[in-house]
């Protein structure tokens, strides 16, 4: 131990003893640890260089530098000045090596001013506390105290340890340094109405574990709102619950300055939020602002914020949710708020997104956002806007990815809103497994462009998309200004309208390619593969440009209608197009009827029980097959390769004034042919079969007819193969009762119903072989 001059008495040291007082009257002083005073008592003033006790009323410094070699675990048991304010501060020098490791009893503890903890690069791992029952309490400055690590080694402050802040004030912790930071003390003051909020700087990683309670008050980068500002590093909250007493929490910056940082919760919970801020003020020139939930971690907060920008820059980053955890809000969520920004969340496993059926809006203004719903994960929103700009120029840019799970959306779930799609403005909706369901008892609408120009895009290459409650699917709704390019593509999986909640197959929902949009708007909807069930496919507004494009998928219906597929524009901007894949139209048990002509190379597919009507003169295409139920013509249907009707299924004329087929007709053995509603027209083709005979025809009894002739398929241009047509002529005539007779007449597909020839004209007509068969 070096000599202690100042100890020395004597009139002639009077001077010096006057100075020494003189200087620690002027301010801060620096004590070093020289361990003078032969134990670990950090109150004994003959253990620091100084032979004086640090004290806090004048801001002194504790220093350890290594004089005293060999790990330091030390304690403040001696009543003396370090509790007094504005507070001492610990430096910790390189040369420190060694470990040190502080504890204390005392009910006063120390108090730390500003300055706080300083470690330095190369200086040995710091403890505070000890994790036993005994409390080592901490006051904390009321303003912003500063704890610094640069050591590659942990610096702790273990579970007993219990912070205090000054006159029950509020101060902001300001964790930095490259190195990293463990806190297993909980973080809630032990003086009634004081505040501690968090402030994290640094590339060092902070480890939270022992929750508390967080509370903006303090300032922290310009603002007073905020519990706690995740800035720079990572900090890292492995359990505990960190309540924030509806303070705003930043994963950012808080202001205009790019940093990297991340906040990974392995397990705990962040309570009471009132903004989840993430991106906030961080841009993508200078660093990333991301947040990962692991295992059953969760945050609860009023309202969610993805990528605000309070100055200049262009923030970016991620939230993903993992095994069980979970997000819930219940008030306002944005997700890439702010021009420039780029952000992302994503939900994979069993995670969880709710916002209790509030406001979602992916991609605002002129940023981009981004949602990707994997596993078996759930997302549950009340309205939903996927690139919702702010007004005729924006470029907000929305995408929502659902490769598994659960979207559950309450409200409207509009892709595109307000926004120029010129500029790029889009919403866009990929499904390819899992479930999108739209409402649950309260009917509302899926918007494809809401407003100006924007754009809505649908793609569904798999899993199902549920209108529910008879929610419609609709495009271009506002006004007559809403004039964006909009496509739905159904490649495979299904949209299916049902009445109730995923219940009840009669939904009444609709498919209306036009709702209020002006001239301009340009929808289309592409039926590739999957299946469609829906009320109707309709514009509301005729005026815009609208296709419906039959490529291999099934349209189902649900219900009967008579304006089933009906767009009711001008030929030449509303069009039902038949392309390569075909058209496969499911009636379901119910009577719908097509109003417009479809038209294209591609064949048409009749299927399921029921009635499908062909209301247009017009109807042109590569083939046509009746699989099932019934195919009334009251229009035309031309085909290049003809009809063919499959057994149990069923063709005929829709109305007393027929209709006309062309291109040849096929019947199938067990086919039928309709004539209740009127005679079908054979304008071209061949008509044949593969075995047909009178017990074959619909809405004609032969066995209770009248005598007389009737017309079956009209037309004198087809040519008849008989081939497989039983009951052709006199001489297969069947019994159709007593002394009455029933055959096709050659040359025609007519019906000849007589009475029973006399037996003279039977003998000389050589008919003796007459079949005299009943209906089996």
């Amino acid at each position: 131990m070096k000599s202690k001059t100042l100890r020395f008495s004597g009139l002639c040291f009077a001077g010096l003893t006057a100075i020494t007082f003189t200087q620690a009257s002027l301010g801060q002083t620096t004590h070093v640890w020289d361990g003078g005073g032969a134990d670990i008592d950090l109150g004994n003033a003959l253990n620091w260089s100084t032979d004086a006790a640090p004290n806090g009323a004048t801001g002194d410094i504790m220093r350890w530098d290594g004089t005293v070699a060999g790990n330091l675990s030390l304690s403040y048991d001696t009543a003396a000045t370090l509790g007094a304010s504005p507070g001492v501060s610990f430096d910790v020098t390189a040369g420190q090596t060694d470990s040190l490791t502080i504890d204390g009893t005392l009910g006063s503890g120390l108090r730390l001013g500003a300055a706080g903890v300083s470690i330095a690069s190369g200086a040995g791992a710091v403890t505070f506390g000890n994790g036993s029952v005994d409390a080592f309490n901490f006051t904390v400055a009321n303003t912003n105290v500063s704890l610094t690590n640069n050591s590659l080694n942990t610096a702790t402050f273990k579970s007993d340890v219990k912070f205090a802040v000054t006159f029950a004030g509020n101060s902001a912790m300001q964790f930095g340094g490259s190195g990293d930071w463990d806190v297993e003390a909980s973080l809630s003051p032990v003086n009634s109405g004081a505040r501690i909020a968090l402030l994290k700087t640094g590339a060092g990683e902070l480890t939270l574990s022992g929750g508390g309670s967080l509370r903006g008050g303090a300032t922290i980068n310009g603002g007073t709102g905020f519990s706690a500002v995740f800035k720079e590093g990572t900090t890292r909250i492995t359990g505990g619950t960190y309540a924030n007493n509806a303070s705003e929490l930043v994963v950012g910056g808080s202001d205009a300055t790019g940093a990297n940082t991340h906040l990974i919760m392995d397990g705990g919970s962040l309570t009471g939020i009132s903004w989840l801020s993430v991106g906030r003020g961080n841009n993508g020139a200078g660093g990333t602002s991301n947040v990962t939930l692991n295992n059953n971690a969760s945050i609860t907060s009023t309202n969610m914020s993805l990528g605000f920008n309070p100055g200049t820059g262009a923030p970016v980053g991620t939230v993903t949710l993992n095994g069980t955890s979970s997000i819930t809000t219940n008030g306002i969520n944005n997700i890439g708020e702010s021009s420039g920004s780029n952000m992302t969340m994503t939900l994979n496993n069993s995670s969880s997104f709710s916002s209790s059926n509030q406001l979602v809006e992916v991609g605002q203004n002129n940023g981009q956002g981004t949602v990707n719903v994997n596993g078996s994960s759930t997302m549950s929103v009340g309205l939903m806007r996927i690139g919702r700009g702010a007004n005729s120029g924006s470029t907000a840019k929305g995408f929502v990815n659902v490769g598994g799970g659960t979207l559950n959306v309450e409200g409207d779930l509009v892709l595109g809103y307000a926004g120029s799609g010129a500029g790029g403005n889009v919403g866009r909706l990929t499904i390819d497994s899992g479930t999108v369901n739209v409402a649950t008892t309260t009917k509302r609408w899926m918007i494809l462009n809401q407003w100006d120009t924007s754009k809505g895009e649908l793609i569904v290459n798999g899993g199902n998309l549920n209108l529910n409650a008879g929610t419609d699917l609709r495009f271009s709704t506002g006004n007559t200004g809403s004039t964006g390019t909009s496509v739905v593509t159904l490649n495979g999986g299904a949209i299916t309208s049902y009445s109730g909640n995923q219940t009840g197959t009669d939904g009444a929902g609709v498919v209306d390619l036009n709702f209020t949009g002006g001239a301009a708007a340009n929808n289309t909807f592409n039926l590739n593969g999957g299946t469609l069930s829906v009320r109707a496919v309709i514009t509301t507004n005729n005026n815009a440009t609208a296709a419906f494009n039959f490529n291999g998928g099934t349209l189902k219906a649900t219900g009967d209608d008579a304006n089933f597929i009906n767009l009711d524009g001008a030929a030449t901007t509303q069009s039902v197009n038949v392309l390569a894949g075909g058209a496969f139209i499911d009636s379901n048990g119910h009577t719908v009827d097509v109003v417009d002509d479809m038209a294209g190379a591609g064949a048409l597919t009749k299927q399921g029980s029921g009635v499908l009507r062909l209301l247009g003169g017009g109807n042109s295409l590569g083939a046509a097959t009746v699989s099932a139920g019934t195919l009334y013509i009251n229009g035309s249907l031309g085909t290049t390769s003809g009809t063919t009707v499959a057994s149990g299924a069923t063709i005929g004329a829709g109305d007393g004034d027929g209709g006309t087929l062309s291109g040849g007709l096929h019947i199938a053995a067990g086919g039928s042919i309709d004539v209740t509603q009127g005679v079908l027209t054979l304008a071209s083709g061949t008509l044949s079969f593969d075995g047909f005979g009178l017990d074959d025809l619909v809405g004609l009894d032969v066995y209770t007819a009248a005598e007389g002739t009737y017309t079956i398929i009209g037309g004198s241009s087809f040519t008849l193969d008989t081939a497989n047509l039983a009951n052709l002529g006199w001489e297969n005539a069947l019994m159709v009762g007593a002394n009455k007779y029933a055959y096709f007449q050659e040359g025609s597909l007519d019906v000849v119903v007589i009475p029973e020839p006399g037996a003279v004209l039977l003998g000389g007509l050589g008919l003796f072989g007459l079949l005299r068969r009943r209906r089996s």
